[in-house]
């Protein structure tokens, strides 16, 4: 029985279309064509704040920073 392959692949540049990207976008190619079933995470597309420690998780269940 053939096992389900997945591959990560996380993008830290803030350039699109760079040579990270690119070179990223053929690693990640190349592994899909192995069989592996691949995605890509950009960070620049994501909008990550730290924790405020200000604990109303605890409370409400939810975090208070807006995403």
């Amino acid at each position: 029985m053939k096992e389900n392959l997945r591959a990560v692949g996380i993008c830290g540049s803030p350039r699109q279309g760079g040579n990270t990207e690119i070179l990223l976008e053929m690693c990640m190619n190349e592994l899909k064509k192995l069989g592996f079933e691949t995605s890509i995470i950009k960070l620049r597309s994501l909008k990550i704040a730290p924790c405020l420690s200000c604990r109303k998780c605890l409370e409400t269940g939810n975090c208070v920073i807006e995403s």
